[in-house]
């Protein structure tokens, strides 16, 4: 049995990509792709990972920006499909501004996770592109922490390979 996976934002698909290694069915949903027209029934995945745009959420890190100028649409789709779906297990990966809206959360290093996990990532990965001019290469989460996380949803569904 293989895992049913969404990547709602999902850019580089580095996030399910070890999903996806191992032949677990992962679909990705990318930007610009209009995620306010997908709907999903429940049960229809096992595992989602969420990478809402984070430009909104880099500028709350500043605090004199303002709460109420940020455009929060986008995450809160994320978290329709996800409240839709139902899966058991899910993440929210963002940075650190995201924190004065969504609240305290896990961090990983640069990293910021939301959600509900068996388990959460251990580690410090640090975001080491910073010159690299392409956003969406910016955001690419790590190998190690994608890694980590499919090992414990496996674990945490007992899946064998």
């Amino acid at each position: 049995m293989s895992l049913r996976v969404a990547d709602l934002c999902a850019g580089t698909g580095a996030a399910t990509a070890p999903f996806a290694e191992r032949g677990h069915d992962v679909e990705r949903y990318e930007l610009p792709r209009d995620i306010t027209r997908e709907s999903f029934v429940p049960g229809q995945f096992d595992f989602i990972w969420a990478s809402p745009p984070c430009t909104e959420y880099s500028r709350l890190s500043m605090p004199w920006h303002p709460i109420e100028s940020v455009d929060v649409g986008l995450w809160c789709e994320c978290l329709r499909l996800i409240q839709e779906a139902a899966p058991r297990y899910y993440i929210i990966e963002n940075v650190r501004g995201a924190q004065r809206i969504w609240g305290k959360t896990r961090h990983c290093g640069s990293f910021y996770l939301w959600g509900c996990m068996p388990e959460w990532p251990q580690g410090r990965y640090i975001k080491d592109n910073a010159h690299v001019r392409s956003p969406r290469e910016r955001a690419r989460v790590p190998r190690a922490l994608a890694v980590q996380v499919a090992d414990i949803i496996e674990r945490a569904y007992a899946y064998k390979a």
